[in-house]
This record gives C-alpha cells, structure tokens and sequence, in this order.
C-alpha cells in the first residue's frame, strides 16, 4: 500500500480558463528576457524553464498529463484537474526542465528531489501517494476532489513553488 510522503508544503494553483492543450511545452525560452525571475533560479547555476518548468507524463507513453505553465506574477497548472481512478494506481513521471530545456535529474542521484502533501482542505485520504525519484504513484482511495502542495527541494531546503495541484478521484 502506499503512504504519503513528503514534507514541505508548497503552493500550486488550479489551472485558469479550462485548461486544455495548445501550448508549446517543450519549449518556452526562445525569446526569454536576459533578466529570469528570480523564483526560477535554483542556486548552482540551475535556471528554470521559463514557460513550463514541470510537467507530469504518463511514463510510457510520456504524453503530458498536467503541467506547470509559469508567469513572473503567478502561475497555474494547465489540464486540472488531475484525474486519478477510484481504487486503482496511476505512475506519472515528473519532468523537471532548466532555461535550455533539459531535464533536470531528479531523486536520490540527481540534483533536486520532488516532495508532495495534501493542502490543509483537502479531504483526508482522496488519495494515497509515493514519491519515488522522478515517479508519483498515486491510488484513488475514495471519490473526491483536492489540492497538493508540491515542492522542488535542493539539499533538503525547498527551492522551488508553484500553484495548487488539482487531482480528482472518480469511479
């Protein structure tokens, strides 16, 4: 059974507007400013991607199921909510992007580690989680809606935020 993991709390906002596709999101930097915010640099030199920084994939076939889609003054998340099946697992592959589009290793051999919880409001138990490196495995325990907080975290300290991320659980 999976268990929640995680520990720092991070705000990641419901996508604005309905979320569908037609954006670019492999790529965002072509004509990025000389000045990036400063909420996308990392520290040792990691930048990242200023259009879509993170994106969740179905690991086989790494279509994007959500992703971040970042602005200096907010950011949201585009295809929410997140749909997950009542009782039954679903993998996603977190993609972590730098200012020259590469991916940025994640989990106990690369630079950044991904950490996830449930915001104060959201119903205990929609879902249970495990954060496994660049992989989310989460089964839908019961019907509901809720939010997670999600972090990028450097070494122990969180380094990165974004907005609340939507996850739905039907069946």
């Amino acid at each position: 059974m999976l268990t929640a993991t995680g520990g720092v709390v991070v705000a990641l906002a419901g996508c604005l507007g309905d979320g569908g596709g037609g954006d670019d999101e492999r790529s965002g930097d072509d004509d990025a400013p000389e000045a990036v915010d400063e909420e996308l640099r990392l520290g040792d030199g990691v930048v990242l991607n200023t259009a879509f920084p993170v994106r969740l994939a179905d690991p086989d076939t790494e279509e994007v199921v959500a992703s971040v889609h970042y602005h200096p003054d907010f950011s949201h998340w585009h295809r929410m909510p997140l749909s997950v099946p009542l009782e039954q697992q679903v993998r996603y592959r977190v993609v972590v992007t730098n200012s020259d589009d590469e991916e940025i290793a994640l989990g106990p051999d690369g630079e950044l580690t991904v950490e996830m919880e449930p915001a104060d409001d959201t119903p205990s138990g929609l879902v249970a989680y495990e954060v496994d490196g660049a992989s989310i495995d989460m089964y839908g325990n019961r019907p509901g809606v809720g939010d997670y907080v999600f972090s990028l975290v450097n070494n122990g300290e969180q380094v990165w935020q974004g907005s609340l991320l939507s996850v739905s659980v039907e069946g």
